[in-house]
């Protein structure tokens, strides 16, 4: 427990400036995001060794630059990297096809995760903290209120720790620190996304935690690395992130 919430303080500490000062220190920290998030998904790949060290390394530098260079560049460069990779068994037969579409499917998650994220941040910095309470106040409730009375096991079969008491829990924070932060700090955030916004959002943490869980379930893993003490690795910590980030996005194209 102790080391689990040193490690989350270090982690916010880390975050917190980018965040408020922006500029490229933030697209320094998403594009790291992106990069190690990528090395840990191609971890997973039976036949990783398979796959050169070059490929390897021209998708981890194209997923963290395409956070980073111009809009009207990135898609371009996104395009000729799904290409290449596509290619690439017609050159290199130790590499196998299922392990490209693996490929590629890490580096089109990856490249929409860093667009989103500069899609609602271009809207507004403090929709980010938005998400961020939304998703980390529902997983924090969760794992408390768990703890203290969980009792109904949720899905056993993917993660057998999470109770339908814990994730009831978790949904209420989450909805409530969002909202919260909405009335009383943005305060000019559009009725209509702060109720579907507060309400949706802790649901669809749930979700992209499941999803991860099952994923690493499949593997047979616990984390995806163990970068950070107590919490695994970036996806471990990001994976809410990932689909709030989307389901946020999807709102506001609807309603503004």
């Amino acid at each position: 427990m102790v080391k689990r919430i040193i490690t989350a303080l270090v982690i916010i500490a880390c975050v917190i400036p980018p965040l408020l000062y922006g500029g490229i220190l933030l697209k320094i920290l998403v594009g790291l995001i992106v990069l190690v998030s990528s090395f840990e998904l191609v971890s997973l790949l039976p036949n990783r060794k398979s796959l050169s060290t070059a490929l390897l390394t021209i998708l981890f530098l194209l997923n963290g630059c395409l956070v980073i260079i111009p809009e009207k560049y990135s898609f371009f460069v996104f395009a000729v990297l799904i290409f290449a990779l596509l290619s690439t068994p017609l050159f290199r037969k130790r590499v196998l096809t299922e392990d490209v579409f693996f490929l590629i499917a890490i580096s089109t998650i990856t490249f929409i995760l860093g667009k989103v994220f500069f899609y609602i941040y271009s809207a507004s910095h403090l929709y980010i903290w938005y998400i961020l309470l939304a998703t980390y106040g529902c997983d924090t409730g969760a794992y408390f209120i768990g703890s203290i009375f969980g009792k109904t096991k949720l899905l056993p079969e993917i993660s057998p720790k999470k109770t339908v008491e814990g994730a009831v829990g978790g949904w209420a924070t989450g909805a409530l620190l969002s909202a919260l932060f909405a009335i009383f700090v943005i305060k000019d955030m559009p009725l209509i996304l702060l109720i579907i916004g507060s309400l949706w959002l802790p649901i669809v943490s749930q979700l992209g935690d499941l999803s991860f869980s099952n994923i690493k379930r499949d593997y047979n893993i616990k984390d995806f690395s163990n970068i950070f003490p107590g919490h695994g690795g970036f996806l471990d910590r990001i994976d809410s992130l990932i689909f709030t980030l989307v389901a946020f996005a999807v709102v506001m194209v609807i309603v503004l």
